[in-house]
């Protein structure tokens, strides 16, 4: 069947709050991985729009701390734990992350015991020490686990909401347009059929302007670090510099 890309008779906005209405009919757990950046942003919005429609607050939400994240970021993320509206649980759990450096693939380890940290682990933050071992044996985890050891609070089936949109890469499009129906709900990486959660993502249509334009419209402050970015000429990204597409940009992190 041949397939090809059409406008919606409705707005991104009114499609991505019917998208997490399904999420919150279909499983019994609505979490949003929250980044404190732009996108997961708009998604934490929008499931506390909805969530008030259906009288089903606190919003609930984790942040996966990485350690190496810039201080705008952690500041505003500390800001929205605070809010009475949002469950937001706070993971400083070891990652081993990989980078190719010069054709050579290099690992690091976040909140590896072994040196000092960057930062202090916060006092509210879950740790390995409130994780079973048999999540994680090597006393670390990895992109295909984590998301695994993040449901363990919850029981029966769960929606993990991202901000991921098709318009940033083409690995991104093509997540969105493997399936004919919920298209936006998928299989993460390292899960089966049979696993109880799935990655969504309600926002996969918007575009950055439309990202920008609601939530200024809408009275809703974003990260200083993207009012710096753009000032240095930099991708609006909030992501550690291990990651693939921010690495591109060290050479604006200075300014």
């Amino acid at each position: 069947m041949v397939r090809f890309k059409k406008h919606l008779e409705i707005s991104c906005v009114d499609a991505s709050l019917d998208r997490i209405r399904h999420l919150y009919d279909r499983f019994d757990n609505v979490v949003v991985c929250y980044s404190g950046g732009k996108d997961s942003l708009v998604c934490i919005r929008l499931c506390e729009i909805i969530a008030r429609e259906r009288n089903q607050l606190p919003v609930h939400a984790l942040f996966r701390d990485e350690e190496l994240i810039p201080d705008y970021v952690i500041d505003f993320v500390h800001k929205y734990r605070s809010y009475d509206w949002l469950d937001l649980r706070w993971y400083c759990i070891p990652m081993r992350l990989g980078k190719y450096i010069l054709g050579r693939l290099r690992h690091y380890l976040s909140w590896e015991k072994s040196r000092e940290w960057i930062r202090p682990i916060p006092d509210f933050a879950i740790t390995t020490e409130d994780i079973p071992p048999s999540y994680i044996p090597l006393g670390y985890a990895n992109e295909y686990n984590m998301d695994e050891i993040q449901c363990l609070p919850y029981r029966g089936s769960v929606a993990l909401v991202n901000g991921v949109r098709a318009q940033e890469s083409i690995f991104r499009y093509r997540s969105v347009i493997n399936k004919m129906h919920d298209n936006y709900i998928n299989i993460p990486s390292g899960a089966t059929e049979s696993s109880r959660y799935r990655i969504c993502k309600p926002i996969y249509d918007w575009n950055e302007n439309d990202i920008f334009k609601w939530l200024y419209e809408n009275g809703i402050e974003w990260s200083e670090l993207y009012d710096n970015q753009f000032l240095a000429g930099s991708k609006l990204r909030v992501a550690t510099p291990f990651h693939a597409e921010n690495a591109k940009h060290l050479d604006k992190l200075r300014s």
